[in-house]
């Protein structure tokens, strides 16, 4: 027989909390990667989790009850952007990279890959943060953004390219590289 501390342990309260705890992350930089915004990322993160919570008895029944949260996440985040859509102000970015360790290279790289992906058109910027950065299948990010399996496939395969020239072409990509004669 099970005590009731057992049983309140595997309730769905628990198993919530156990979802919450595992995909939070990756919603959360799926959508940092779309605003360049973390505060606003957790923000439209944490209202998708709010109202999973209160529908987890439906959601839990899900197979992937994460592409859920991503929905209802990008959702809000669209609808938090349209009245004020402002380009990124450079200057912004300059105080912030001076603050950078030199030692940080790897942030300045994700700021770079994440930058480029927010030049992107927003569809093809959404397919590459769900399939590329947060880890979802092709046939999910069909799903969550409610186009066909080939349409992702040809955002994913033009982004990549766009991608690809951009930061090919940046400082950041060549660093590294010895221009030394072999």
């Amino acid at each position: 027989m099970r005590s009731d501390s057992a049983s309140a342990a595997d309730g769905p309260e628990s198993r919530f909390e156990e979802f919450y705890t595992r995909c939070f992350p990756s919603v959360s930089r799926t959508l940092a990667v779309l605003t360049g915004d973390t505060r606003t990322a957790d923000d439209c993160a944490q209202e998708a989790f709010l109202l999973a919570k209160h529908r987890w008895n439906e959601l839990a029944t899900y197979d992937k009850p994460e592409a859920w949260v991503v929905k209802v996440a990008l959702r809000k985040l669209r609808r938090d952007q349209r009245p004020r859509e402002q380009p990124l102000d450079v200057s912004d970015l300059d105080t912030i990279r001076t603050r950078i360790n030199d030692h940080a290279e790897d942030i300045v790289l994700r700021d770079e890959l994440y930058a480029a992906v927010r030049s992107l058109p927003q569809r093809r910027a959404e397919v590459v943060a769900l399939h590329d950065l947060g880890g979802h299948s092709i046939s999910e990010v069909a799903s969550i953004l409610h186009i066909a399996d080939s349409t992702v496939r040809s955002h994913l395969t033009h982004a990549h390219q766009h991608l690809h020239r951009l930061l090919s072409t940046s400082d950041v990509a060549t660093q590294g590289e010895s221009h030394e004669p072999e």
